[in-house]
């Protein structure tokens, strides 16, 4: 399956978690749980993260390649934010919603580690 995951793959995952995040979804209820929200973004970015570790070195991504993923999703995050907060919809920044991805982009690393 690993052998799917390049860098078309990554970039229509990146693109859909900007729809995710940034299309304005009706809440007509209650979340299934507290924080619901915060562990949607820990696996979205956990998933991205590891996707885009993966495309950027068939072999092994080096520690510099690890980084600048971390650092590039990381500002991905707070951009995404910054734009929810912009827009006429409901939905607004949230610090919270940063530290779960940064929480995911940490978990994509480990991840990554253990399997190379």
């Amino acid at each position: 399956m690993l052998k799917y995951i390049n860098h078309k793959s990554s970039l229509l995952l990146t693109l859909l978690t900007a729809f995710l995040f940034l299309y304005p979804f009706r809440q007509d209820g209650e979340a299934l749980f507290p924080y619901f929200d915060k562990v949607v973004h820990i696996i979205i970015f956990s998933s991205l993260g590891f996707f885009w570790l993966i495309s950027a070195s068939k072999k092994h991504a080096s520690i510099l390649t690890q980084f600048f993923v971390s650092l590039s999703l990381l500002t991905y995050g707070v951009c995404i934010e910054i734009t929810q907060d912009l827009m006429p919809f409901d939905r607004a920044f949230d610090v919270w919603d940063i530290v779960a991805d940064s929480g995911g982009i940490l978990i994509s690393i480990l991840i990554y580690r253990l399997m190379n």
